[in-house]
């Protein structure tokens, strides 16, 4: 196993997790929802990131 493998996993994962935010958000706006969807979409993104940080200090021990 390579030395990093865990790592590299990890951040191709929330990379993926990124893009579907991103994605999410962009139909949002193309399909006309109003700014309560865009905040929601805003909110979700913003828990998503921060959830992804808990798990990246998770994963090496930080507290």
């Amino acid at each position: 196993m390579e030395p990093f493998t865990a790592w590299v996993d990890f951040q191709e994962e929330m990379l993926k997790l990124h893009r579907a935010q991103l994605d999410a958000a962009q139909k949002a706006f193309r399909a006309g929802a109003g700014a309560a969807a865009a905040q929601t979409a805003a909110t979700k993104a913003a828990e998503a990131g921060l959830d992804m940080w808990k798990s990246w200090f998770r994963l090496w021990g930080i507290k």
